[in-house]
C-alpha cells in the first residue's frame, strides 16, 4: 500500500518548510494579535467591554485569592487595579464605562453581597448583603438578582433602572415545599425578559423577569451539560457541550442550537475543536455586524450569520475572547496552560478554513502513552487533506506531518526519541488534540 505520509527527513528540510508554513499563515492570519504586558503570574476573567476602550475584568493570583477588578481605559496599554479586594469575586457586570455590579464574597464567608462602583472600577460600595450568586441586566438596564430559598420559596431582586432601586419579590413553586437553600444558580438570557433557575434537579422559568415562575419537566434540558452558550436574541442561541473519545483521547466539541429561549436544544452534525467559551457580539451601530465568536483550544472561530457557517481567524489557544466590535477585541490564555497570556486584537477580522467536518469523518487514536521511542497512530480520515503536527509544552512544532485521504484505518510510526521528556500534543487539522508524555 502507498505510503501516506509524507515525513520530513532532515533538519534542513525540516527548517525550510517550516519557514515556509509560518510565512503562509503569516499571510492569511496577518498578525492579527499583539502580547499585552501583562505579568505572568496573573489570571484574569470575566472580560468584558463597556465602550471600544474600556475593558473590565477579574484579577486573581496563581492561587486565584484575593480577587480585584481590573479595568483599562485606554485599549489595554495601561492598567487600573481596584483600591478594594475581595476573597471571591463571582460575578462582574459593567453598564457603562463608570457604573458596574458586582457579586462578590468579600471574606471568605460564603455570604456573598452586591456591590456597585460609579468611578470606572477603582472604589466599589456594598448595596445589597444577601445570599446566591446569580445576577444579570438585560439590554434595556432591567435586572434581576437571585437569593435564597426558605420554607419551599425563594426570594429575588428585581430593577427597572439599571440596579438604582430594587425590588423584592417572592415565588413560591409547590415543587419545593418546605425546602430551605442558599446555594442555587439563575441562568439569564441577556436578550429577553426569560431565566431559568436551578436548583438541585429541579428547573424553572421566567419569561417577565421573575413576576412568575414556571417548572419544566422537559428532560432535554436537564440531559444539557453545556461548557458555554450565547444567545442573540430573546429565543435563539448557541452552547458548546465538550466531549472526549476515551480509547483516543481526542478532546472536540458538538453545537447545539434553540429556538424556544433554552427549553430543548438540537444537535449539529459538525465536530468542533475543543470549546472553553462562546460569545455573541451585538452591533453597535448600522455599520457594525453581529457574530457569535468562540475561542477554543485549536483556535477562535467566528460566525456572521445563525451559527451554521463557522471560519477560523487565527490557531491560537484562547481560554476567553471579549469583543466590543470587529475592531476591538482581546484573548486570554495562561502561559503556563500553552497560551500566550492576555493577547490584544489588531485586525483583520477575517477567516480563513470553514469548519464543515462531520463527527464520523475523523477518528485517530495513539499508544503507547507514556512513550518512549515510538508512538504508533491509528487514524481513519475522510478529508482531503489532514496535517498531524507535534506541539511541545509552549505551543512549539517540533513535528508536522501529511495525511491522505482514505477512508480505511490506518498505522503509522512517529520517531519520539529525539524528543526531550514531557508532555506534547498530537494535533489533528484543528479537530482535535491529543495529549502524551515523553519519558
Amino acid at each position: 500500500m502507498k505510503t501516506l505520509i509524507k515525513k520530513l527527513s532532515n533538519m534542513k528540510t525540516i527548517s525550510y518548510l517550516y519557514l515556509f508554513l509560518l510565512l503562509s499563515f503569516a499571510i492569511n492570519s496577518k498578525a492579527q494579535w499583539n502580547t499585552v504586558d501583562y505579568p505572568s503570574d496573573k489570571f484574569i476573567s470575566f472580560v468584558q467591554y463597556s465602550s471600544s476602550t474600556k475593558m473590565w475584568g477579574i484579577e486573581s493570583g496563581e492561587t486565584f485569592e484575593p480577587h480585584v477588578v481590573l479595568t483599562s481605559n485606554d485599549g489595554l496599554e495601561t492598567f487600573i487595579r481596584s483600591t478594594t479586594s475581595f476573597k471571591w469575586i463571582y460575578f462582574l457586570y459593567a453598564i457603562t464605562d463608570k457604573i458596574a455590579y458586582l457579586d462578590a464574597d468579600p471574606k471568605g464567608s460564603f455570604r456573598t453581597q452586591l456591590y456597585k462602583t460609579i468611578d470606572g472600577g477603582i472604589t466599589w460600595d456594598s448595596i445589597m448583603p444577601r445570599f446566591g450568586k446569580s445576577i444579570c441586566f438585560d439590554t434595556s438596564n432591567l435586572a434581576i438578582l437571585g437569593s435564597s430559598i426558605t420554607n419551599g420559596c425563594f426570594d429575588y431582586y428585581t430593577s427597572g433602572d439599571g440596579g438604582i432601586n430594587w425590588n423584592k419579590q417572592t415565588a413560591c413553586p409547590p415543587i419545593l415545599n418546605g425546602v430551605t437553600s442558599k446555594k442555587y444558580f439563575m441562568d439569564w438570557n441577556q436578550y429577553s425578559s426569560t431565566a431559568i433557575l436551578t436548583y438541585d434537579s429541579f428547573y424553572f422559568k421566567t419569561n417577565d423577569y421573575g413576576k412568575s415562575w414556571t417548572v419544566l419537566n422537559n428532560s432535554n434540558y436537564k440531559n444539557q451539560l453545556f461548557v458555554s452558550k450565547a444567545f442573540r436574541d430573546s429565543l435563539n442561541g448557541i452552547a458548546f457541550k465538550r466531549l472526549s473519545n476515551e480509547a483516543s483521547q481526542l478532546n472536540y466539541a458538538t453545537l447545539h442550537y434553540t429556538s424556544d429561549g433554552g427549553i430543548t436544544w438540537d444537535s449539529s452534525t459538525t465536530i468542533f475543536p475543543p470549546i472553553n467559551d462562546v460569545t455573541y457580539v451585538k452591533k453597535k451601530n448600522e455599520n457594525d455586524q453581529s457574530f457569535y465568536l468562540a475561542g477554543s483550544d485549536e483556535g477562535a472561530i467566528y460566525s456572521n450569520d445563525s451559527a451554521i457557517n463557522w471560519k477560523y481567524f487565527d490557531s491560537e489557544m484562547h481560554l476567553w475572547l471579549a469583543f466590543y466590535n470587529k475592531e476591538s477585541g482581546l484573548s486570554f490564555c495562561p502561559v503556563e496552560a500553552g497560551g500566550k497570556g492576555l493577547l490584544k486584537f489588531v485586525g483583520p477580522f477575517t477567516g480563513s478554513k470553514i469548519i464543515n467536518n462531520p463527527i464520523e469523518q475523523f477518528s485517530i487514536s495513539i499508544y503507547p502513552n507514556p512513550v518512549i521511542n515510538q508512538l504508533n497512530i491509528t487514524y481513519t480520515t475522510s478529508d482531503n487533506e489532514t496535517e498531524l503536527v507535534v506541539l511541545d509544552i509552549t505551543g512549539k512544532v517540533v513535528k508536522s506531518f501529511q495525511l491522505l485521504n482514505t477512508k480505511e484505518q490506518n498505522n503509522i510510526t512517529v520517531n519520539t526519541s529525539d524528543l526531550g521528556k514531557g508532555i506534547y500534543f498530537l494535533r489533528a487539522s484543528n479537530l482535535g488534540t491529543l495529549k502524551f508524555v515523553k519519558n
